[in-house]
């Protein structure tokens, strides 16, 4: 149980440093371009501003809402700005993805402050509210609804997804929807992000040592959290109130070792996840579930689990 602990802290920190660094990288740009659909800026559609653009410029979509499959083919930073009428709006129309980072992006993009809605459902699941295909990105401050996929990504590592919103997740025929999705992709970072009302939460397949922390999973119809074929993943302080919570059929860290600090449910310390079908007691009054056999989700967490699970304060 310490060596696990101990691995898992080890993630946390790395990938706390990778974070910084791509901050840091994300604060060189060039120019500067604007898109309003009044046609009070630069341009008027989203992806006129891409092909205009070179890499490493800025481009500043203001409010309104845009009927358009964005493709990011090159390194930009991408920001929604609210000048009025609320975060821009990104429609597919039910047609493929609303804003797609493609591989010729070659990563590094940073997407803020989007609404993106309406994809649709594909054979390969690979359309999404936002598709990333392309490494070393921060994807942050966006909601994606009614979509089938809210977040997919694929094939990619380094990514960071900070504070979105991933729910209500369309259900086609035999088709649950995600709100987020991760498929052979490696080295991730998911932070308080909220992954709520969909089929599935939040789905791992094929990928590995990614760390997920501090997420809201609540209200999916289906599971919470899905790791398949999925090991050596980071995964504390989320909040988990599903039909059920979690499924995994590989070895993954479900908590890091015992440290201060207000964790997702306002205990003073923290651990592993609060699951809400958790029946486990904390007798010395931290906040933790003492438990000699770490908790596996009713059972669905086939190797390991939670040896701290939060309780509520």
């Amino acid at each position: 149980m310490v060596l696990k602990a101990c691995r898992s802290y080890v993630y946390r920190i790395a990938g706390i440093t990778a974070l910084v660094a791509l901050l840091l990288a994300g604060s060189v740009s060039g120019k500067t371009w604007t898109v309003d659909d009044s046609g009070s800026a630069d341009f008027m559609k989203i992806q006129d501003a891409i092909n205009n653009a070179s890499s490493r410029d800025t481009i500043l979509v203001y409010s309104g809402t845009y009927y358009e499959n964005v493709f990011v083919n090159k390194q930009l930073i991408l920001r929604g700005i609210d000048n009025g009428g609320g975060q821009p709006v990104v429609d597919a129309r039910r047609n493929g993805s609303a804003i797609f980072l493609t591989p010729l992006s070659n990563g590094w993009n940073e997407l803020e402050g989007f609404i993106v809605r309406n994809s649709t459902a594909s054979i390969f699941w690979t359309n999404a509210g936002i598709r990333v295909s392309s490494s070393n990105n921060i994807i942050r401050n966006n909601h994606a609804t009614n979509n089938s996929i809210g977040i997919y990504v694929g094939y990619s590592r380094n990514n960071t997804l900070v504070n979105n919103n991933a729910v209500n997740g369309s259900i086609f025929p035999y088709y649950a929807g995600f709100g987020i999705i991760l498929i052979s992709s490696s080295n991730n970072r998911l932070i308080a992000n909220n992954a709520s009302n969909n089929g599935n939460g939040i789905d791992l397949t094929q990928s590995s040592n990614n760390i997920l922390s501090s997420n809201t999973v609540n209200s999916n119809l289906i599971y919470g959290m899905i790791l398949q074929y999925s090991r050596n993943n980071t995964i504390y302080d989320n909040n988990f109130n599903n039909v059920h919570n979690a499924w995994a059929n590989e070895n993954n860290y479900w908590n890091i070792p015992k440290q201060a600090g207000t964790n997702i449910i306002g205990g003073p310390y923290l651990g592993g996840n609060h699951w809400s079908d958790y029946a486990g007691h904390d007798t010395d009054g931290d906040g933790l579930g003492d438990t000699l056999i770490p908790y596996n989700s009713s059972g669905n967490i086939t190797y390991g689990g939670d040896y701290l699970p939060l309780i509520n304060p």
